[in-house]
């Protein structure tokens, strides 16, 4: 591309009527709004975002741009060090901030559409800024095909067919959607008749005696914000003053997050089809995957808080559900407010998990599935616990593993050994059991180094029981590391016989090193 055409400038009409110039090809660029950021990510833009707002967390790597201040705010300032050569804004901006970044002389775009049609043209307008214009041209196709599929089954219902909706958007005041906003067209398109555009335009605020006059048909809360995401479904499955309108008669009270509803962004048609499954499941019975909630098998360490990621931390403190073990829930106990505990015991390791996800599909909660250490080290668990959220977004983050602190304190590169787990084995008649021993000696016979995830069927003496009628070397040199980094830590060095004559605790790791001093 000659320098002429990348410093070339353009104009393009943003969605106020105002005509904005800038480059051809803004280099760096400042989002002031989550959903304007999630297009820039859906287009595969996201190496030109060099600043985002406070609440910019869709996906969630965009939670680690640099902060360009809130929604309502900015701070000039730090749009001063990042010297944006485009600004997308909304229209909350236009008034007063707008102005201010202009006489300071950046261009700024205001894009925020209240219709799926005018999405689609603000994904084509970011798609000519950023040069993914056929990118953004493949997505709006995605996005009206799948649009063009709802309303197509939706128009065949006479008006008397059309359930009166209300949505619970903020419940504190029980603000909700009024006309001209994005919620009442949702609603309409899904096949519902919202009754807050009855009340006014934008956002209005109801009394519950009026909202319980209209007697709505279905109520919708928004969940999935604040400290307590599940709180305005409850307040909505609990108002008194509600008790006796048909929603709460008839059990058509449900929640949907709220990014799905709120946000003017790709996820608009995932909200639109999850709001045509909860008014007419006659008409989409397959309850889409967004709808059910999304799921997160999360590593949380090897036990103490310390070792637990900031994006655990997060994900934790979010959540509506936690699942996990007792000694899963430790690491992140200070974090626990209103979530609801799914507690696994012996026995149940699948079925608690599986009455998790009966309740999240309920309501498409989000849920964090705990796992001590990191959850890819065990992958027979693993498995277990994705096909028991099949129909759910699975996402899987690491943590830090017993068996990454057992090689660093062995000082050995994992790359030179092999991991074994005896923890959970399969009640399968020891089938499992005689496999995995099996691969120790393999691993051995390879000249790797051994790292072993003890447990209660093979503590780190039978361990060593084994190598020895096996052949291996009773002068090995042997690592036992007891309760890794909690504070009751041990660890004994000694040789492989020794450790066959002694007692260690099953939530060891032993690391069997391939040659003897």
């Amino acid at each position: 591309m000659s320098t002429a055409a990348k410093y070339a400038t353009r104009q393009i009409t943003d969605q106020a009527g105002r005509q904005v110039h800038f480059g051809c090809l803004p280099q760096r660029i400042i989002s002031l709004a989550p959903s304007l950021t999630e297009i820039v990510y859906a287009l595969g833009a996201e190496d030109l975002l060099k600043g985002v707002t406070d609440y910019c967390d869709y996906p969630p790597e965009a939670r680690n741009k640099p902060r360009a201040g809130g929604y309502s705010t900015v701070d000039v300032d730090q749009i001063g060090k990042i010297q944006p050569d485009l600004i997308l804004a909304g229209q909350i901006h236009l008034k007063d901030i707008v102005p201010r970044l202009e006489v300071l002389g950046y261009p700024v775009l205001v894009l925020e559409p209240s219709t799926i049609e005018g999405l689609l043209e603000t994904i084509r307008i970011v798609g000519k800024c950023t040069g993914r214009a056929k990118a953004a041209e493949l997505l709006a196709e995605s996005l009206g095909r799948r649009t063009d599929f709802i309303t197509a089954k939706i128009a065949s219902l006479s008006p008397e067919n059309h359930p009166s909706v209300y949505v619970l958007h903020e419940c504190q005041t029980w603000k909700t959607f009024g006309s001209d906003t994005i919620g009442d067209t949702l609603i309409e398109m899904a096949g519902g008749y919202n009754i807050g555009r009855d009340f006014g335009r934008y956002y209005p605020y109801p009394a519950k005696e009026d909202i319980k006059l209209k007697n709505p048909d279905i109520i919708i809360a928004e969940t999935g914000y604040g400290d307590n995401p599940r709180e305005p479904l409850n307040i909505a499955l609990g108002e008194p003053v509600l008790a006796e309108v048909t929603a709460r008669r008839t059990g058509r009270v449900f929640g949907i997050n709220s990014d799905l509803v709120s946000r003017a962004g790709p996820r608009m048609v995932d909200g639109l089809e999850c709001l045509a499954h909860l008014i007419h499941p006659e008409l989409f019975p397959a309850k889409p995957a967004v709808c059910c909630g999304r799921v997160y098998i999360a590593g949380v360490g090897p036990g103490l808080a310390k070792w637990v990621s900031p994006r655990v931390k997060e994900l934790v403190a979010e959540a509506e559900i936690l699942v996990g073990w007792e000694q899963d829930l430790k690491p992140v106990k200070s974090l626990i407010k209103n979530q609801r505990i799914f507690l696994q015991e012996p026995g149940n390791y699948l079925e608690v998990p599986k009455l998790a996800a009966l309740e999240a599909q309920k309501n498409g909660d989000t849920v964090v599935v705990l796992k001590t250490g990191d959850p890819l080290v065990a992958p027979a668990g693993l498995d277990g616990v994705v096909n028991t959220f099949n129909g759910f977004e699975v996402e899987v983050i690491p943590g830090i593993s017993s068996v990454q602190l057992a090689a660093a304190k062995a000082g050995i590169s994992l790359y030179d050994a092999a991991i074994i787990t005896y923890h959970p084995l399969p009640h399968d008649g020891g089938k499992d059991l005689r496999k995995k021993r099996r691969r120790m000696l393999d691993a051995l016979s390879w000249g790797l180094h051994l790292i072993v995830l003890t447990g209660v069927r093979q503590l780190p003496n039978a361990t060593a029981r084994y190598l020895l009628d096996r052949g291996i070397a009773p002068d090995s040199r042997v690592m036992v590391i007891e309760n890794p980094a909690c504070p009751d830590e041990k660890i004994t060095s000694c040789s492989l016989a020794g450790v066959s004559s002694q007692r260690f605790g099953w939530f060891s790791v032993m690391v069997v090193f391939n040659k003897p001093d």
